[in-house]
């Protein structure tokens, strides 16, 4: 008969371990291809401290036991809230967010080695932002109004994150300021601010400083009214507005 216990109590201990490894450091990992977890009640934001792209530093255990492989969050009422693939707790390569209505909130996809996408969206589905980043460092951003129309764009240098495109809209759609590179070496560019209309408010020149990560104007600039009609023309050097 204590054969028979002893049996059990083996088979038993080998179904619990079952999954389970250990990472380069002895912790315990999961290596299931999927797991469902409990019901949690949490924040969609919870997640953002297992990407480390976004500066996320932790890694997520459950029992103790580092997860590894795809892991799905349930709503109180069994709808489905996250599914994310786990590399040694971290969200490296994919992950998507649902609200409860089940449409959903967000999605994080790598593609190759360097290029990352994160794409959120309003409670409606309508997009509420784009992410893309090259070497953890953002080359795009995308802001969205509730309506779905642009609110900011922007496109970045790779390498030193200094604006390339900077364009800003009203809700209407109506482009409401635009920034454009001249001169890449100076650092220079062309600003046009614009009234709701669409006719141009003030235009002139910019530059970036790296010092102050700032982007200042410079040299003369041209103000007009809501007709058309040259109403000013004003002198800025460093940013400041000297005549």
């Amino acid at each position: 008969m204590k054969y028979i216990v002893l049996f059990i109590t083996v088979l038993t201990f080998s179904f619990q371990m079952k999954g389970v490894a250990q990472d380069s450091s002895g912790a315990n990992i999961t290596d299931s291809t999927e797991w469902n977890t409990d019901t949690l009640d949490f924040s969609i934001s919870y997640y953002d401290k297992f990407t480390p792209i976004i500066g996320g530093k932790e890694v997520r255990k459950r029992n103790g036991i580092i997860v590894h492989g795809v892991v799905k969050d349930y709503y109180p009422d069994s709808t489905l809230k996250h599914r994310g693939y786990y590399t040694h707790g971290k969200l490296i390569t994919s992950y998507k967010n649902y609200y409860p209505s089940g449409i959903l909130e967000r999605s994080y996809t790598m593609s190759g080695t360097f290029k990352v996408v994160i794409k959120s969206f309003y409670p409606s589905g309508k997009p509420k932002e784009y992410i893309e980043y090259r070497k953890d460092v953002i080359v795009k951003y995308i802001d969205y109004y509730p309506n779905g129309n642009i609110a900011t764009l922007e496109e970045h240098d790779k390498k030193k994150g200094f604006y390339t495109v900077y364009k800003n809209y009203y809700p209407s759609g109506v482009l409401k300021s635009s920034l454009e590179l001249r001169n890449r070496k100076k650092g220079e560019y062309s600003q046009v601010d614009y009234y709701p209309s669409g006719k141009i408010k003030e235009e002139g020149s910019v530059v970036y400083n790296p010092y102050y990560y700032d982007y200042q104007r410079y040299g003369t600039w041209k103000v007009f009214d809501e007709k058309g009609k040259l109403i000013d023309s004003q002198e800025y050097y460093e940013g400041e507005l000297i005549r």
